[in-house]
């Protein structure tokens, strides 16, 4: 099986409440959620795909148009959001591909979810290819860690 990295972004809109903030976030307010999420794993042979897009683009939008408050059972912060849809979308990921937890270290994820133009939290990680040498760097993926316009 190929292994292989995808990319995917995808723009929400979406409401909550921090409770207890000091400042404005305490009232209800939203924002634009912008997720990039990058995934790598194997390719299966009979479908050709590591995960199909629809199935990623199906977990983010369940929180479109939604107040986050009613939808996780946390303080909607974009750290603890982020965490959540890596997990959401690594369960995806799994399932989709049939792989399972003894080699479900073949699949990473890594998200970040941009709450404000400026301002993003990003969690997880990324595999490499098992067959790749040690030493190989070709085929690297390098996530940027700031994004200009």
């Amino acid at each position: 099986m190929a292994h292989t990295v995808l990319h995917f972004e995808r723009t929400i809109d979406s409401s909550h409440v921090i409770p207890n903030h000091p400042g404005k976030c305490a009232r209800l307010h939203g924002h634009t959620y912008r997720f990039q999420v990058w995934i790598s794993g194997p390719v299966d042979p009979n479908t050709g795909f590591l995960v199909d897009f629809f199935h990623v683009k199906e977990e983010i939008d369940s929180w479109d148009h939604r107040h986050l408050n009613d939808e996780v059972d946390f303080v909607p912060t974009a750290e603890l959001l982020a965490a959540e849809m890596r997990r959401r979308i690594l369960a995806r990921v799994l399932a989709a591909t049939h792989i399972d937890d003894a080699r479900a270290d073949e699949v990473g994820v890594v998200l970040r979810l941009w709450e404000t133009p400026s301002g993003c939290a990003t969690v997880g990680w990324l595999t490499r290819d098992p067959e790749a040498p040690a030493d190989a760097v070709s085929g690297a993926v390098e996530i940027p860690l700031a994004v200009t316009s």
